[in-house]
């Protein structure tokens, strides 16, 4: 937002805020022309191409050009609610002209009368005059009427430059709420890439999510002490917003692999009774909301997982001796773990029963 203050409402450099709109403008409609250039050449490919590879690149592309569109209307939006916002301050500085006019005029007159103006703080928001008699010039001595006309006049004229700072407050508020809406929850998502390591705008996408979120929660599970909020806060931003699409879950926990799945339950089962654990901002409701959008991740991202893949979750999962605290965890659906991953981590658990004698344990509630 540009600087300025009460002195002069209308303050600003609107030449350069035009010119930012004008970027935002000439980006925007880049991007809607580039993202229906390639809607039109996935359509036309599709027509001959078939099959699963097709399908892939097909949803591939349509993500690509999802966020195409999504950042080229929110600079287009920008660039309208810029518009809008210097424009509205330019009728704002032609109204302070003519009201800083008229103040400036009322306290030359009264003290022409003879009238002591003195600066003052008028509600707080403005310096503005105090009339009060003075000495006799050439005309004689002002009247008390004289002053009480010079005090109307210039509380007249800096009710009116008030009434232009207020509405200054409200072009800024508009302008800020108009940012927000455009940008949406954007500043939580780039928080979170930048807390797994990606700092580069350009490379928070998605696709770039699986190994930088596992290696985060994998230091997670590890640690000593408890889950931060911070922790919980970044956690709970990518497993809530992607923790329905089987691609990148699949991706983020075949990497992080099931020995450090169990370890991340676990420590966030810990946190709950950790003495150290900020309780305000991690209440019990909050960390198993988070360990209930883990399991339903890893419930979605192994679906599709064959034999050897789910075979080598299982067995890291579940370890040896079985972690029959957080197999009963996880294995708790709905949601339902993969039939690979389900399927092994019965043959385990069946084999330690029939060994030593020992059954899973009922889920506990992290």
């Amino acid at each position: 937002m540009e600087h300025w203050t009460e002195e002069d409402p209308s303050a600003g450099d609107m030449d350069a805020l035009r010119t930012m709109a004008e970027k935002l403008r000439t980006r925007g409609n880049l991007e809607l022309m580039h993202a229906s250039t390639m809607r039109a050449h996935v359509t036309g490919t599709l027509d001959f191409w078939t099959g699963e590879s097709a399908d892939a690149w097909s949803e591939k592309s349509d993500r690509a050009t999802t966020h195409m569109e999504t950042f080229g209307n929110a600079c287009l939006q920008g660039s309208t609610a810029i518009d809008a916002y210097t424009g509205a301050i330019d009728e704002l500085h032609t109204l302070y002209r003519s009201k800083r006019g008229m103040f400036d005029r009322a306290v030359a007159d009264a003290r022409r009368l003879g009238i002591i103006c003195t600066p003052t703080r008028l509600e707080g928001t403005l310096n503005t005059m105090t009339c009060e008699l003075g000495t006799p010039d050439a005309t004689g001595r002002p009247t008390p009427n004289d002053v009480h006309n010079a005090q109307t006049d210039i509380d007249n004229a800096a009710g009116q430059i008030r009434n232009l700072i207020a509405q200054r407050h409200d072009l800024d508020t508009a302008l800020a709420a108009a940012f927000q809406t455009m940008t949406g929850d954007w500043p939580a998502q780039a928080a979170a890439f930048r807390a797994i390591g990606i700092t580069d705008p350009a490379l928070m996408q998605p696709e770039n999510l699986a190994g930088p979120l596992a290696e985060y929660a994998a230091s997670i599970a590890a640690q000593d002490g408890p889950i931060t909020p911070d922790q919980a806060r970044t956690l709970n931003e990518f497993f809530t917003r992607y923790g329905t699409d089987p691609r990148i879950m699949g991706s983020v926990f075949t990497r992080l692999g099931g020995e450090h799945t169990a370890d991340l339950i676990n420590a966030l089962n810990r946190t709950v009774t950790d003495p150290n654990r900020d309780t305000k901002a991690l209440s019990p409701e909050t960390i198993a909301g988070l360990a209930g959008a883990v399991r339903a991740g890893l419930a979605v991202g192994s679906q599709n997982w064959t034999g050897l893949v789910g075979d080598r979750f299982a067995d890291g999962l579940i370890g040896s001796p079985p972690r029959l605290d957080v197999t009963g965890f996880l294995f708790d659906g709905p949601p339902y773990l993969g039939e690979t991953l389900t399927v092994r981590a019965a043959e385990i658990i069946d084999t330690h029963e029939r060994v030593t004698g020992e059954r899973p344990a009922p889920p506990p509630s992290p």
